[in-house]
């Protein structure tokens, strides 16, 4: 049985600095709940989770890149429309 489900998380306009607090406080999640995963495995299993490990190395890039972008607009006057849908599939 395959089943989907679309959730929309973020749909909204937002000024530049409201814009890297969401961003950023998400990606950090998501970063510290794979550090703690990885804990927890080495911690269990005596050795670190390889897609824990994974993610949080693209993670880092992907806040890294963020960080790139907002500092090359940061002195613009603008607001950023940011789109976030969660695809979950049952398989």
């Amino acid at each position: 049985m395959k089943k989907t489900k679309m959730i929309k998380l973020i749909d909204s306009h937002f000024n530049l600095e409201d814009s890297k607090d969401l961003l950023m406080k998400l990606i950090n999640y998501k970063i510290s709940f794979h550090q703690q995963h990885n804990f927890s495995c080495e911690e269990r299993f005596g050795k670190p989770d390889d897609h824990s490990t994974r993610r949080i190395k693209e993670l880092s890039e992907t806040r890294e890149n963020l960080y790139s972008f907002i500092n090359e607009i940061e002195n613009q006057q603008v607001s950023l429309k940011i789109d976030s849908t969660i695809i979950i599939n049952v398989e």
